[in-house]
C-alpha cells in the first residue's frame, strides 16, 4: 500500500516536471477590455493565496488559515471583476447612448464591430426591478428571487378583498359538499390515459 507522503511526493514531482517542461498560458489582459491595475492586483493576490492552499495540501476544514485566506482572496476578486466589468458596460452603454444623438454613423460602427468582434462577449444583461444584471451569479441570485417571490403567496394592496372572500367562501363550500361513492371505480387502464403521452 502506497502512503500519502509518496503519493504528495510523486504529486510534486510531477508538477515540478510539468511546469518545468511545459509552457505556462499567461493572463491575456487584451482579450478583457475590462481589465484594469486593480483586477490584476486581486487576480495576484487570489493566485498566491491559492499556491499556498495547494502547497498545504488542499485543506477544506472551516479551521484552515490557508483555505480561509484563499476563499476570502477569491471572494475579493470575484467582487472587483463584477465591479470592473459593470463599470465598463456601464461607461460602454452611456457611450452608445450619447452617440445614439450625436454621431449615428459613429453609433453604428461601433455596434457591427462589437457584433462582428470574435473575442468572447461579456454578455447582454437582464433588467430586474430596474437594475441590468450581466453576471451569470447575479443573474442566478436575480431569478431565484424571481421564482421565490412568484411561488410564495403576496397580499397586494390593490387586490379585491371581497372577491378574495367569495373565493374562499365558494372553495370552502366545494370541500364541505364533496362526497365520495364508494360505488365508482376508476380503472388504470381507462380510455382517457391511453391518449396521455
Amino acid at each position: 500500500m502506497i502512503s500519502m507522503f509518496t503519493i504528495k511526493k510523486l504529486c510534486d514531482s510531477l508538477n515540478t516536471c510539468a511546469s518545468d517542461t511545459f509552457p505556462k498560458k499567461r493572463l491575456k489582459s487584451y482579450y478583457k477590455s475590462y481589465w484594469n491595475d486593480q483586477l490584476n492586483d486581486a487576480h495576484d493576490v487570489m493566485w498566491r493565496y491559492c499556491e499556498q492552499w495547494r502547497a498545504a495540501g488542499r485543506p477544506r476544514d472551516i479551521n484552515s488559515t490557508t483555505y480561509l485566506n484563499y476563499k476570502n482572496a477569491k471572494t475579493i476578486f470575484r467582487r472587483t471583476h463584477r465591479r470592473s466589468v459593470y463599470i465598463y458596460l456601464s461607461e460602454l452603454d452611456r457611450k452608445l447612448e450619447k452617440q445614439t444623438k450625436s454621431d449615428c454613423v459613429g453609433f453604428w460602427r461601433q455596434l457591427n464591430s462589437r457584433k462582428r468582434a470574435s473575442k468572447p462577449s461579456t454578455g447582454v444583461g437582464i433588467t430586474f426591478n430596474g437594475v441590468t444584471y450581466r453576471d451569470r451569479e447575479d443573474l442566478t441570485e436575480q431569478w431565484k428571487q424571481y421564482f421565490c417571490t412568484l411561488y410564495s403567496p403576496a397580499e397586494s394592496e390593490q387586490f379585491d378583498k371581497i372577491f378574495k372572500q367569495h373565493v374562499e367562501i365558494t372553495v370552502n363550500n366545494i370541500f364541505d359538499n364533496v362526497t365520495t361513492d364508494p360505488q365508482t371505480l376508476v380503472s388504470t387502464e381507462s380510455s382517457f390515459m391511453e391518449d396521455c403521452p
